[in-house]
């Protein structure tokens, strides 16, 4: 059965579920079944992947054990830093820091250098080496020598990382969550208002040909601390009553300046998402809370 994709507005035939808040951040209950094959693998390449995949949502899913599509929690280290020195470190999926292998070769001394975490390491990469420059590798009686010769040096270096969100890529993560719980909670006659169709548009923009050409400032702004409070405060009294630490929060509320969605994402983000204009048939309110680590939710 054909039908209209609420994002690229076509007529298509195949869907699948679409979750508002992304799967990788715990919500397995908010989905909807309005957004084509094609765009929802597009919106999850191009847009959650903002939103799931930077350090401070890496970091947050490691403490919770949130798995992403290929099953594997992810490293928020992974990248790795940059000492004071200039040293490249990176931290493998055990959380133990490593420096980044290093070889130097002198070609006027015939000497091979080599900084590496292991001695077997080292003579992997001395072999490498070696095999390049058309020689043999080395012998057993060579790597007995090198063994007995080779110096350990331990370090605690203090490690440099850049933990820099692109806001841009970031907002397009969170005008994808607010204009598709507003077709939730609203539903087709959401798609008539003015604002939807240019979060529309500029969702449809971005994931089919990667330009952004809206003021994103004008449809995404940071939650006022009295705004957040009174909604943490509710967030709480489920915490207490579910007895779960972890929640994501949409609201969807109305006003005489326009329609908007609150969206607090386990209090690492907070932000309000105008998403529709001063518009009589968007008059519903609803609340929805994502409880983590089930993915269960309560609608209010």
């Amino acid at each position: 059965m054909k039908k209209i994709c609420i994002i690229c507005n076509e007529e298509k035939e195949d869907f699948n579920i679409e979750h508002i808040i992304p799967k990788s951040l715990g919500n397995s209950s908010l989905t909807i079944n309005s957004v084509c094959t094609c765009c929802n693998s597009l919106l999850g390449r191009k847009v959650d992947t903002e939103i799931t995949n930077n350090f401070i949502s890496e970091l947050y899913r490691f403490d919770n054990g949130l798995k992403g599509y290929t099953g594997k929690i992810p490293n928020p280290f992974a990248r790795g830093g940059i000492t004071e020195e200039g040293r490249a470190v990176h931290v493998n999926d055990e959380l133990k820091p490593q420096y980044t292998p290093k070889i130097q070769y002198d070609k006027d001394e015939q000497i091979i250098s080599v900084e590496a975490n292991s001695f077997e390491e080292a003579i992997e990469m001395i072999d490498k080496k070696l095999n390049r420059l058309g020689k043999s590798a080395l012998t057993e009686e060579e790597k007995l020598e090198l063994k007995n010769t080779y110096q350990v040096k331990e370090d605690q270096p203090v490690i440099k990382y850049d933990f820099s969100i692109k806001t841009d890529k970031l907002y397009l993560s969170l005008i994808k969550i607010g204009f598709e719980f507003a077709y939730h909670v609203h539903g087709d006659i959401y798609l008539d208002d003015e604002i939807a169709k240019i979060l529309q548009q500029t969702l449809k923009k971005y994931v089919y040909e990667d330009k952004i050409d809206i003021n994103l400032k004008e449809y995404v702004m940071f939650m006022p601390d009295e705004i957040s409070n009174t909604l943490i405060r509710n967030i709480n009294q489920v915490k207490e009553s579910t007895k779960s630490n972890s929640f994501h929060m949409l609201c969807a509320v109305n006003n005489n300046e326009g329609a908007y969605v609150y969206i607090i994402i386990d209090e690492i983000y907070k932000f309000i998402i105008r998403v529709g204009k001063c518009n009589k048939e968007l008059h519903k309110t609803q609340l929805f809370f994502n409880i983590l680590p089930s993915g269960e939710s309560i609608i209010i």
